[in-house]
This record gives structure tokens, sequence and C-alpha cells, in this order.
């Protein structure tokens, strides 16, 4: 599983905020969690990526539960009236979930939204992974500009 911030302008810094199921907050001052971490605080352009450890099954104990994810405009150093952002969710590689917004101001931040991994019995014999976006905050109203 990943979370990935990305980004429309060079000059400009924006952050991945992830607080994982158990609390821990991951960030640009700390990149490793208790199942996850943020793979580099990039300061132009993005992207960056959030990501569960190599060899934690998405299916295990640690790994499951509510994932708060959002996006965080540090500081426009461009000539950009605005900057496009987008988060997107992955599992096994594909996209599962995306959210997108605009920035126009430094210490703008997202509302947190949250996303739950949790599993599931299939016929009572595999676990089968169920990932689901719940209590997303925020509006959905047409913002300026697009995310290309």
């Amino acid at each position: 599983m990943a979370f990935k911030l990305e980004w429309d302008d060079n000059a400009t810094d924006m952050d991945l905020w992830v607080n994982e199921p158990d609390g821990t907050e991951v960030r640009w001052n700390n990149r490793d969690g208790s199942v996850g971490y943020l793979d580099q605080d990039n300061l132009a352009g993005g992207p960056e990526i959030y990501r569960v450890w190599n060899g934690l099954s998405t299916a295990s104990d640690p790994v499951l539960g509510i994932y708060q994810v959002a996006a965080r405009l540090v500081n426009n150093r461009g000539d950009a009236e605005f900057v496009n952002w987008k988060i997107t969710a992955e599992m096994d590689g594909t996209t599962v979930w995306t959210e997108s917004g605009v920035y126009t101001t430094n210490g703008e931040q997202s509302p947190y939204y949250n996303y739950d991994l949790m599993t599931y019995i299939d016929n009572g014999c595999d676990n089968e992974v169920l990932a689901s976006l719940i209590a997303v905050e925020g509006d959905s109203d047409t913002k300026p500009g697009s995310f290309e």
C-alpha cells in the first residue's frame, strides 16, 4: 500500500502527512513510522510517497486500521498564482482512491482524509484485503486549475 502526493510547480515545497493506525505521525521531520515510511522530503516539485514497509503483509494486524492523510503547502517560492496537488492511494499498483485540490497561500493544509484498511474473510478460508475511504472531510466543489 502507498500514498503519493504530487503537485504541479517545481518551485513549491509541499508535504505529505500520514498518521498511521497506531497514531504514529509520519512527515518531513519523522519519515520512519511503525508500519511505513516517507521516501523523501521533496522540496521542489514532488512526488512524496508513503509506503508500508517491505515484508509486512497488507493483511497483517499492525497495518490494518485508519490512516489519516493530508497535503500541506509549505513554501510557494515561484510565481505561480496557485498550486494544484493530488494524493493517490495505491494497493498492489492499482489506484484505489484520489483526492485533489488547489492552494494559494503558504501554510494551507487539506483536511485529514481517513483511509480505512481492513480485512474480511472470503468464504471462510482466505483473508483478502478490503480498502475503503471513510468519513472524508472537505468539499467536493470544482476548484480552479487542474492537475495534469
